[in-house]
């Protein structure tokens, strides 16, 4: 029997006080209304008056196995996590399993032609369905959210084994709210954990694991024709590590895979967080061919990744952490000021790959601002970029490059590339320095062209700034750097090997304001430089120390007075 009442269920969302709940019970004792959680979703009208709420506790009294449940033009609450359909309360720790047996079907399917309407999934576990055609969830023309749930061991599916979620003609929103975990998954094509696609929304906020899933294309997640927000990131209970990770592409993009053949695709790593809130990572993902971490491919693909990890990701070619090609944009920034170091920074870190450690750009464009790009490693060139192909574009500016590993630390196209490739990099007021096993900091081959701006370049010595092409000799522009022979210096640029780094031993490569042979009070104002430096100071600190060409200082960190140098990590 439904029962109805006017109140506010605790367990629900939060209703009007003349609202109608209708409470439908689901186990496997006399007192529950049904056996069949089908059965329930059945017992939900088509039409369910504005601010009513149909809510189906699905009690762990029940087994549900071999299941699939279609949810077609309906609108409700479905809630596990009850011992009895009498419970007072859920045991948030202990989720009802919805287990498909193994079956090529949807455990549940989701779906809305007519008009789009809101589902609410809670304190449930989904799981065990394998085929062509197979998924945890399947939502279409719906909005999902979903809260404490986990969806596993989906396999053999060719898209969207976890989670497929579509647009179609109504749009669809999918909300992974807190505790939510999509691991295990796999598919042979798009989208191990999750597909997003068609013209649906993605909103993944920070207690929300995608780990362990496995795919062709975006082993973690997969989105063509997308929007929304990757905000995963967090510690929740039992001290679990919520993170995109540890998922595997067996093409590209382990971690996330972005496409716009569907329509235009923009994702947001990153949205709407305050300096207060955990960063998202992007961490341990392995592709065999691109994009350990992220792949970002197509015109009308945007990614903007903010104050956000992409770190200890592998890629088999290319771009450890992130590959970008065929006219998509990324940008990477950070916006935290005095963000507190490894808790809370924009860093590219630790990623591996034989051509771009950290970054490979083709025929695309990025951008990496206010963004430390720490300890990459290229067994081949370019340890933190390489710009493989025809009018490929880079931007750095405030970025810390430390610690990165490999033969060059920039790289621009192949010298064997026929025709000759015309690719184009800029770096400004940026910091490079400390990067083992670099035989030459920029390589530039074929038609590539670089631009080196008010920027500290440090080597060891006989390791030049850059090795060209006779025809594209780099820029430096009021640089403080270690040699000048390879390069086409202006008459502000220092050439010295004593910037004057307050601690570069313990990672500190902050200027000292006091040393009177660094590389502060160098540059003259010029507006194609940002107002702000890595950590968000203004620029410029004009110290007591005579200018040179102006009071403004080469590098990623403005000079600033020592009463502050402990306020926060600069590395």
């Amino acid at each position: 029997m439904i029962r109805y009442a006017f109140f506010l269920l605790c367990i629900a969302l939060t209703q009007p006080l003349s609202a109608a709940v209708a409470l439908i019970t689901v186990g496997g004792t006399g007192d529950c209304d049904f056996s069949s959680i089908q059965d329930a979703v059945d017992a939900v009208p088509l039409n369910v008056p504005e601010g009513d709420l149909y809510v189906i506790r699905v009690a762990r009294s029940g087994t549900y196995n071999g299941v699939s449940v279609e949810a077609f033009e309906k609108a409700f609450l479905m809630e596990g996590g009850y011992a009895e359909c009498s419970s007072a309360l859920p045991d948030t720790n202990n989720n009802t399993v919805i287990d498909g047996g193994g079956a090529n079907t949807q455990v549940i399917d989701v779906r809305n032609t007519i008009e789009r309407k809101r589902v609410t999934l809670a304190n449930l576990t989904i799981q065990n369905a394998s085929g062509l055609t197979a998924s945890g969830l399947y939502v279409s023309g719906t909005d999902v959210n979903l809260r404490n749930v986990t969806i596993q061991n989906v396999t053999g599916a060719i898209r969207g084994a976890g989670v497929r979620v579509e647009g179609d003609s109504l749009g669809a929103t999918l909300i992974l709210g807190e505790n939510v975990a999509v691991i295990d998954n796999a598919v042979s094509q798009e989208g191990g954990g999750i597909y997003c696609g068609d013209g649906a929304r993605l909103e993944i906020y920070s207690a929300t694991g995608i780990s362990n899933n496995t795919a062709s294309q975006g082993g973690g997640i997969y989105a063509n024709g997308c929007s929304g927000f990757i905000n995963s990131g967090a510690t929740g209970l039992a001290g679990l590590f919520y993170n995109v990770g540890y998922n595997t592409a067996t093409f590209g993009g382990g971690g996330i895979y972005l496409d716009s053949t569907q329509g235009p695709t923009d994702i947001v790593i990153g949205e709407g967080l305050t300096g207060l809130d955990p960063r998202p990572l992007i961490i341990e993902n392995e592709a065999s061919v691109q994009g350990g971490g992220i792949m970002a491919v197509g015109a009308d693909t945007r990614l903007t990744v903010r104050n956000a990890l992409v770190g200890f990701n592998v890629s088999g070619s290319l771009g450890g952490g992130i590959q970008v090609r065929n006219g998509a944009e990324v940008i990477v920034e950070g916006t935290r000021p005095r963000c507190a170091g490894a808790q809370a920074c924009s860093a590219i870190e630790a990623n591996e790959a034989p051509l771009g450690g950290a970054f490979s750009v083709g025929t695309a464009t990025l951008s990496v601002e206010r963004t430390r790009v720490l300890d990459n490693i290229a067994t081949s060139q370019g340890s933190v970029l390489f710009l493989q192909s025809q009018d490929a574009t880079a931007r750095f500016e405030n970025a810390l490059v430390v610690g990165n590993d490999g033969a060059s630390v920039f790289y621009q196209s192949d010298p064997s590339s026929s025709p000759p490739l015309d690719t184009s990099l800029e770096v400004l007021a940026s910091t490079i320095v400390d990067n083992p096993n670099a035989t030459r900091v920029f390589e530039l081959n074929s038609l590539g062209e670089a631009f080196i701006g008010r920027s500290i370049v440090q080597a060891p010595g006989g390791v030049p700034v850059a090795d060209f092409d006779a025809s594209n000799e780099p820029t430096v522009e009021c640089g403080f750097i270690h040699e000048a022979a390879s390069v086409n210096e202006d008459v502000a640029t220092a050439v010295s090997t004593t910037p004057g780094f307050i601690d570069p031993g313990a990672g500190d490569y902050r200027l000292d304001i006091a040393d009177l042979a660094g590389a502060v009070d160098r540059c003259p104002a010029n507006p194609i430089y940002a107002p702000l430096d890595l950590l968000g100071e203004e620029r410029p600190y004009d110290t007591p120390l005579p200018d040179v060409a102006g009071p403004f200082d080469p590098g990623a960190f403005e000079g600033n007075d020592r009463l502050f140098r402990d306020a926060f990590d600069a590395h």
